[in-house]
C-alpha cells in the first residue's frame, strides 16, 4: 500500500481492498471528521468505544452522545432536545419490555402506563409539590383553572388525614 505523510484528500472515497476505511493503523478508526457538505453512510453496526460522538451543524454548538461505561447514556445539548417521533409515541422500555408511553392524543399530551394495573407516579424530591394548571403549587397537590385560581388543595396533616379544600362554588 501507499503511505502519505500529512493531509490526504480524495474524491469518491478511500478504501482498502476489502472496502473498509481505517485510520490509525490495524484497520481501526481512531479519528474521523466529516466537514463541509459531506455525507457519510454506514451500513451494519457502528461502534464507538472509549469516547463520545459529537454532531454539529455549524462547527460549534455540538450535541454530544456519551455512554458512561456502565450502560448510562447521556445526550448533552447546548439548547433544547427535541424528539419528533413519526409514529407519534415516545415508547419507554426497560430490558426490552415496554412500560410506558408519552404520546399525542388529538391535541392532548398523554402519559400512559403500558403495564396492566400499574401506577403513574409523580414524586417531587424533598418538600416539593405537584401542580395541575399552575406553575406554583401551594400544597402537596394543587389543582387550578385559568381565571378561577385554585380549585382544590390536597394536603396531609400531621395526623395523616387527607384534607381537600375546595374553592367556593366548586362541588
Amino acid at each position: 500500500g501507499a503511505y502519505i505523510d500529512g493531509l490526504l484528500r480524495a474524491r469518491g472515497g478511500v478504501t482498502d481492498d476489502s472496502g473498509t476505511l481505517g485510520l490509525g493503523g490495524s484497520g481501526s478508526i481512531t479519528n474521523l471528521t466529516l466537514t463541509s457538505n459531506t455525507t457519510a453512510t454506514f451500513a451494519g453496526d457502528v461502534a464507538l468505544t472509549g469516547g463520545s460522538l459529537s454532531i454539529s451543524g455549524d462547527g460549534s454548538n455540538a450535541v454530544t452522545f456519551t455512554e458512561s461505561g456502565n450502560g448510562d447514556f447521556t445526550i448533552d445539548a447546548p439548547d433544547d432536545i427535541r424528539l419528533d417521533a413519526g409514529g407519534g409515541d415516545l415508547v419507554l422500555k426497560a430490558a426490552g419490555t415496554e412500560f410506558g408511553r408519552i404520546s399525542k392524543s388529538s391535541n392532548d399530551l398523554s402519559i400512559t402506563s403500558s403495564v396492566t394495573n400499574s401506577d403513574i407516579l409523580l414524586m417531587p424530591n424533598g418538600t416539593g409539590n405537584v401542580g395541575i394548571g399552575t406553575t406554583a403549587p401551594g400544597a402537596k397537590l394543587t389543582v387550578s383553572e385559568a381565571g378561577n385560581g385554585n380549585i382544590a388543595l390536597f394536603t396531609n396533616t400531621t395526623d395523616a388525614d387527607l384534607n381537600i379544600n375546595l374553592t367556593s362554588g366548586v362541588t
